[in-house]
């Protein structure tokens, strides 16, 4: 009997995560029409989010021009504004995590845009710093909700072989929100870019509205009729012969699941000496303590543990060798670097390169895989960004030397590094630990983002530009001969055998 439920187990995990589920011929590219549509839906929500982010470059740039006519903005008002957007983002993080679970991935995925529209009318209507650092609190507190439904979403919606591209094309999307905002900075007014940015939000809401709810959640609720149209949907508007062997696995899937967490539990009400009362409410009330104290156990163990530490790790090494901290000062620092463009078509010219680079990652992910492309892209990166040391430390002035090197270190980053570790949340958490597994790594990822940038200008103060370069370049290093020992290869597997190996 045992044998033969790992046997039954085995075949549906095989069936579940795949990802040849058999599709007739004629539909493939239906289906794969699909899911580019369901990944271009959930992908404007990046571009959204590489507009937000670029917001304060422009802003900042603009309120600390001697020629502005608005409020002017001090340095340390900067460093805050630079980093406000990522102070809330944990929070929102963490909820969504949490709320996912009960209300759905779509649902989250529509309601980050209300804070987003909120944050950006204030921005332009803004007479105050005040008023800067709540609108930045709301779209952070709004791109902090996106991050753990829109990963969970491409680990349950999109087939293995296309999640690793379409995952990609995701932060094509963020790159090319970045472009956007930079050139709408170069050629017009501020509050000017903010009506125009006002509504891509709109349109996103749209395309979200039209895309299914991830069939695995609607199983997990009971809703099997609506997670067989989910799956229609997502598998080329197919009919529902042609999707019941993948909804048959993961009915199963699940309900193993429910097995194994009711057999946890009993244990649990054992070792606790939990006996439940007659009285129905406190029943209730013991058994939610009971589910709470699951839930952190299923957190706690190895297959759970193993990826948050790599992949929070993989954030902060990322964050650092990615100077993602000098964004909101880019202005500022090409115009001390002497550069052969003003430092608002630099802006462009960056944003174009990591475009270039997402682009890039989308074709060369299936070809090399993720671990590959860690250590290929991070090679370049800590050798630009030590040449971007050398550089402004022995003042050299030759102009094109580091708008190149820029170039390169940029086009690096997006290449894998920088888009690496969010395609990895979508893969490395089991389902039972997948909603707070991916919110708690994006949380943690949006704290780094906000510290190393909320502390740039004063670690500038103490080590100098070169010695921020290389400092860098150091951490960098660190990260590479780390992901050498220790990044697993992920690219073709299915979930189930990524799953076992960090439980070894």
């Amino acid at each position: 009997m045992e044998d033969s439920e790992k046997n039954s187990e085995n075949k549906i995990n095989h069936c579940l995560f795949n990802e040849e589920v058999e599709v007739p011929e004629f539909s493939k590219f239906k289906s794969t029409l699909a899911q580019f549509f369901a990944a271009l839906a959930f992908g404007s929500l990046f571009l959204d989010v590489g507009m937000f982010l670029a917001l304060p470059t422009i802003v900042i740039a603009a309120l600390q021009n001697p020629e502005n006519k608005s409020f002017v903005m001090t340095r340390e008002q900067a460093s805050w504004f630079g980093s406000i957007f990522f102070v809330a983002q944990p929070l929102g993080c963490i909820i969504s995590g949490l709320i996912q679970d009960s209300r759905g991935r779509k649902f989250c995925m529509l309601l980050i845009n209300l804070p987003w529209v909120a944050g950006i009318m204030l921005i332009y209507c803004s007479k105050s710093i005040i008023e800067l650092y709540l609108a930045g609190t709301l779209i952070g507190f709004g791109i902090g909700i996106m991050e753990a439904p829109m990963f969970s979403y491409i680990g349950e919606s999109i087939q293995p072989q296309l999640r690793g591209i379409l995952s990609s094309m995701a932060g094509a999307m963020l790159n090319l929100g970045f472009i956007i905002e930079y050139f709408l900075g170069a050629i017009m007014n501020w509050r000017s870019a903010i009506i125009i940015t006002s509504f891509f939000p709109v349109v996103s809401f749209l395309l979200i509205l039209l895309i299914p709810e991830s069939p695995i959640w609607l199983v997990s609720k009971g809703r099997v009729r609506d997670a067989e149209k989910s799956l229609c949907w997502l598998r080329g508007w197919t009919s529902p012969r042609h999707v019941q062997t993948e909804l048959a696995a993961s009915i199963d899937h699940l309900e193993l699941n429910r097995k194994e967490r009711v057999r946890k539990m009993s244990i649990m009400m054992v070792e606790y000496h939990k006996i439940l009362p007659s009285d129905i409410v406190e029943n209730q009330q013991v058994q939610k303590e009971i589910s709470l104290l699951h839930r952190f156990e299923v957190f706690l163990q190895p297959q759970v543990m193993k990826p948050l530490r790599l992949i929070i790790f993989y954030f902060f090494v990322s964050h650092c060798i990615g100077l993602t901290a000098m964004r909101p000062f880019y202005v500022s620092i090409f115009n001390r670097m002497n550069l052969p463009l003003t430092a608002h078509w630099v802006t462009v010219f960056c944003g174009s390169i990591q475009l270039l680079g997402s682009i890039t990652c989308i074709a060369a992910l299936p070809k090399l895989g993720k671990r590959k492309l860690t250590n290929v892209s991070l090679v370049p990166m800590i050798l630009s960004c030590a040449s971007l040391g050398l550089y402004t430390l022995l003042k050299l002035d030759v102009k094109w030397v580091p708008l190149t090197l820029f170039g390169v270190h940029l086009f690096s980053y997006t290449l894998g590094i920088g888009r690496i570790p969010w395609i990895l949340m979508s893969e490395l958490f089991p389902l039972e630990a997948k909603g707070l597994g991916v919110g708690f790594c994006a949380a943690a990822s949006y704290f780094i983002w906000f510290f190393i940038t909320k502390t740039y200008l004063n670690l500038e103060d103490f080590l100098s530009l070169p010695g921020v370069f290389f400092l860098y370049s150091s951490i960098g290093i660190i990260g590479a001969v780390y992901f050498y020992l220790k990044l697993p290869e992920t690219e073709g597997k299915t979930l189930h055998e990524i799953h076992l190996h960090f439980m070894r």
